[in-house]
C-alpha cells in the first residue's frame, strides 16, 4: 500500500474521530444545559413552594394577632372618620363597647397638637370634633363609671391626606397656552373637598429662576419645535417645603379666577408671556399659594409648571402638584 494511501486513510480516521470528539462534546453539553434548566426549574419550584409557605404563615399570624386585639379590645366595632369643614377638620369617632356595667358611660378622647378634646358618644355611638388643622391625632375610648374607668388607645392618626388638594394645569387650551397663559384647576382629594371656593381669601402665585435648560439641539447643533414639547428641561431641582414660600426667591405673577369647570374648586389663570417672550434659556417654575380666610394656607410643595424658551424652541413639564396645607400658621 502506498504511503499517500496510508496518509488519506490515517486522516479519513482523524477526522472521524474529530467529528464524534465533537458530537459527544455538544451531547454532553446539551445534557449540561438540560441539567441546569432542570435545576433552574426545581430551584424555581421550591422558591415558590418556600414563598407560599410563608405568605400563608405570615397570613395565620396577621389572623391570629387580628383576632386577640379583637378579643382583647373593649369594643366590638371602632372607626375614625375625617373630612374638612369651613377649614376645621371635623374627625368623627364611633365606638361599640362590647358590655357596659351599669352607671357605665363611654366617652372619646382626641389628642390634637397637645390639647387634649373630650366628648360623650351619642345614642348612635358616635362623637364628632371639630379642630384646628392638625398632623396628627391620637384618639382613645374611655369606659368611666364612679368606680373607676378603663380605656383603649388606638392608632395615631395622620391628617394630611384628608386636607389635600390638587392644582393641575389645562394643557389641551392650546390658544391659551400658546399666548402664555396657563390655566389651571384646584380640585380636592378621595375624602372630599378640603375647602370651597367661597373660603378661598387670596391666591397667589410666584415664579422664581431655577438655572438654565439644558439646549435641546446639543453642542453646536440646533433644535426647532413648533408649539410645546412634554419633554422635561433638565435643571436642578429645588424642593419648597410649605413653610418655605416666602422665602421662595422670584418674582410675584398676576393670576385671573376662571369660569365654568363646575366639578372643580375653582380655576385660574397665570400669565407668563413675559418670561416665555425673553427666550433666554432659563428654566423657570411657577408655584402656587392658597390661603383660606380662617387663616389656613396650602402651597405647592414642588414647581406646578416649569418651562424654558429659546429663538428656536420651547419646552415645558409638571402641570400637577398637590396642595399641602401649612399647619404652623
Amino acid at each position: 500500500m502506498s504511503e499517500d494511501k496510508i496518509r488519506s486513510k490515517a486522516l479519513a480516521l482523524v477526522i472521524i474521530l474529530l467529528a464524534v470528539a465533537l458530537y459527544n462534546n455538544y451531547r454532553m453539553k446539551q445534557e449540561l444545559n438540560n441539567l441546569r434548566s432542570e435545576m433552574s426549574s426545581m430551584e424555581a419550584v421550591l422558591r415558590n413552594e418556600i414563598n407560599g409557605v410563608r405568605n400563608d404563615a405570615d397570613h395565620k399570624y396577621e389572623s391570629v394577632t387580628k383576632k386577640m386585639k379583637q378579643e382583647a379590645s373593649l369594643f366590638s366595632d371602632t372607626s375614625i372618620n375625617m373630612g374638612m369643614q369651613d377649614g376645621k377638620l371635623v374627625v368623627t369617632m364611633r365606638a361599640v363597647p362590647k358590655a357596659l356595667e351599669k352607671n357605665e358611660t363611654v366617652t372619646a378622647s382626641l389628642t390634637a397638637d397637645g390639647t387634649i378634646y373630650r366628648q360623650a358618644l351619642d345614642a348612635e355611638n358616635q362623637a364628632q370634633f371639630m379642630l384646628e388643622p392638625a398632623e396628627w391625632l391620637e384618639p382613645a375610648f374611655v369606659i368611666e363609671s364612679e368606680t373607676g374607668y378603663r380605656q383603649e388607645i388606638l392608632k395615631p392618626v395622620y391628617t394630611v391626606n384628608t386636607m389635600l388638594a390638587r392644582a393641575e394645569c389645562d394643557f389641551y387650551d392650546s390658544g391659551a397656552n400658546d399666548e402664555g397663559m396657563f390655566h389651571f384647576w384646584i380640585t380636592g382629594n378621595a375624602d372630599g373637598n378640603p375647602f370651597e371656593e367661597d373660603e378661598i381669601a387670596m391666591a397667589e402665585a410666584k415664579i422664581a429662576a431655577n438655572g438654565m435648560a439644558e439646549s435641546p439641539g446639543g453642542n453646536g447643533g440646533s433644535h426647532q419645535e413648533s408649539g410645546y414639547s412634554q419633554a422635561v428641561s433638565e435643571a436642578q431641582v429645588v424642593e419648597v417645603q410649605p413653610a418655605a414660600y416666602d422665602q421662595l426667591a422670584g418674582e410675584d405673577l398676576t393670576l385671573t379666577k376662571l369660569s365654568g369647570g363646575t366639578d372643580k374648586i375653582v380655576g385660574y389663570r397665570i400669565d407668563v408671556s413675559d418670561y416665555i417672550g425673553r427666550k433666554d434659556n432659563v428654566n423657570y417654575e411657577v408655584y402656587l399659594r392658597i390661603t383660606l380666610k380662617n387663616g389656613l394656607q396650602y402651597v405647592t410643595g414642588g414647581p406646578l409648571v416649569s418651562f424654558a424658551s429659546t429663538e428656536n424652541s420651547s419646552s415645558r413639564s409638571g402641570g400637577s402638584e398637590n396642595l399641602v396645607p401649612v399647619l404652623d400658621f
